[in-house]
C-alpha cells in the first residue's frame, strides 16, 4: 500500500524536473537562438542559460532522491533570481516581456524544484519576487504605460497560475493518496482482525463441542455404574478438564500462556500423588493459540496418565525460534495420538519408551 503512495510521489516530482527541463530546453533555447542579436551582452545570457540548466540539474537530483529541501535552497532561489535579472538586463528594452526576455517564465518552474519540499506560501513569495523585479525592469525602460502593464498582468498571472497550480495540485495528489493508502490498511487491519476473531472463536466453539462430548461420554458412564476409582476413567476426566482449563486460560491475559497451562497440568497431577519435577530454560516467546495447544495438549494427556505415587519429570525449553516440551512419566503405555497431529502448526511429537520402561513424550515448535 506505501508504494502506491509512493509511485504518486515520484510522479509528480518526476513531471516537475521534465517540465522544467523541456521548458528550458525547448522554448528557452528556441528563443535565446532566435533573438540573439537582441542580447548585449549575448555571453551574459548564453552563461544565464548555462547556469540555469546547472541549477535545474541539482535542484532536480536532490528533489528526485532525497525526501528534504536542498541545504542550500535559498541560494538556488537567490541565484535563479539573479539570472532573471541578468536575462532582463542583457534584453533590448523594447522587448522585455516578449520571446528574447525567457527568464521571467522559466525561472518560476526553477522555484517549484527548489521550493518542493518547502511551505507553498515560500514559492509564492518567490514568484512575487520574479513579478516585482519584472515591474522593476518595465519602470526603468520606461515601458509603464496601460498597454505594456497589461501585457504584464496577463503573463504574470498565466505563468503564475501554471506553476502554482501545478505545485499545488502535486501535493494535493500526494496527499490524497496518502490518505487512501492509510484508509485502506486501517480497512484491512479491521478486515484481518474480524476475520482472526471469528476464526478463534469458531475453533473455540469446536473444541468446546469436543470437550462438551467428552464430559457427556463420562458422566454417562458415571451415572450407569462406572467405578470413579476406575484408573483409565480418572485419567479421562484428568485429561477433559485440561482441555476445558485450557480453553478458559486462552480468554485470559496472563505473561505466559503456554508455561500457565503447563503448570495448571502438573498441579492436577500433583493432587493426584504424583511427584512434579519441574525444569525451565529459556524466554517463551509469543505463541499462536494453536501452536501453545499442539505443544500442550501430548505432555498433558501423558501427566493426566501418570499414576499415583509416581514420579514425572517435566521440561520446558525455548529459545526466540524453538519451543520444546518433553515429559517423562513412570509405568505407562504410549500415547494414541493421531498421526501428524499439530502439523498445521509446525510442532513436531515425539513419544518413547526408555529401557527403564518411562514414558518419553516431547513436543517441539519451530518458527522462522
Amino acid at each position: 500500500m506505501a508504494a502506491v503512495a509512493r509511485r504518486y510521489a515520484e510522479g509528480g516530482k518526476v513531471a516537475a524536473v521534465l517540465i522544467a527541463a523541456a521548458w528550458h530546453l525547448g522554448f528557452d533555447l528556441t528563443a535565446t537562438l532566435g533573438n540573439w542579436s537582441l542580447y548585449q551582452p549575448r555571453t551574459a545570457v548564453a552563461l544565464a542559460w548555462a547556469a540555469y540548466l546547472v541549477i535545474a540539474a541539482a535542484a532536480g537530483y536532490v528533489l528526485l532522491f532525497y525526501d528534504r529541501a536542498a541545504r542550500l535552497w535559498w541560494v538556488y532561489g537567490g541565484a535563479a533570481l539573479v539570472l532573471d535579472v541578468v536575462v532582463m538586463a542583457a534584453t533590448a528594452p523594447d522587448h522585455i516581456l516578449g520571446a528574447a526576455d525567457w527568464g521571467w517564465g522559466s525561472i518560476g518552474w526553477l522555484g517549484v524544484l527548489v521550493l518542493w519540499w518547502r511551505r507553498f506560501l515560500e514559492l509564492i513569495a518567490f514568484l512575487a519576487a520574479n513579478a516585482l523585479l519584472m515591474l522593476g525592469a518595465l519602470a526603468v525602460s520606461g515601458a509603464l504605460d496601460p498597454a505594456s502593464l497589461a501585457k504584464y498582468l496577463m503573463v504574470i498571472a498565466g505563468s503564475a497560475a501554471l506553476q502554482l497550480g501545478y505545485s499545488a495540485g502535486a501535493h494535493a495528489l500526494e496527499g490524497d493518496a496518502r490518505t487512501a493508502v492509510a484508509l485502506s490498511e486501517a480497512r484491512a487491519a479491521v478486515i484481518t482482525r474480524t476475520r482472526t476473531a471469528e476464526a478463534v472463536h469458531a475453533d473455540r466453539l469446536e473444541r468446546q463441542a469436543a470437550v462438551r462430548e467428552i464430559a457427556t461420554e463420562l458422566l454417562t458412564e458415571l451415572a450407569r455404574g462406572a467405578a470413579p476409582d476406575d484408573e483409565d476413567l480418572r485419567a479421562r476426566c484428568a485429561i477433559a478438564a485440561s482441555r476445558l482449563r485450557r480453553l478458559i486460560s486462552e480468554s485470559e491475559d496472563v505473561p505466559d500462556p503456554l508455561e500457565n497451562d503447563m503448570l495448571a497440568c502438573a498441579l492436577d497431577a500433583e493432587r493426584r500423588g504424583v511427584r512434579i519435577t519441574l525444569h525451565r530454560v529459556g524466554e517463551i516467546p509469543p505463541l499462536p493459540a494453536d501452536v501453545r495447544r499442539a505443544l500442550v495438549e501430548p505432555p498433558a494427556e501423558a501427566l493426566a496418565r501418570a499414576r499415583p505415587r509416581t514420579h514425572a519429570r517435566l521440561v520446558i525449553a525455548a529459545t526466540a525460534e524453538e519451543v520444546a516440551v518433553s515429559v517423562l512419566v513412570e509405568g505407562q503405555e504410549s500415547l494414541r495420538i493421531p498421526d501428524g497431529a499439530g502439523a498445521a502448526s509446525r510442532v513436531e511429537f515425539i513419544q518413547d519408551i526408555t529401557e527403564e520402561g518411562l514414558l518419553w513424550v516431547r513436543t517441539q515448535w519451530t518458527g522462522g
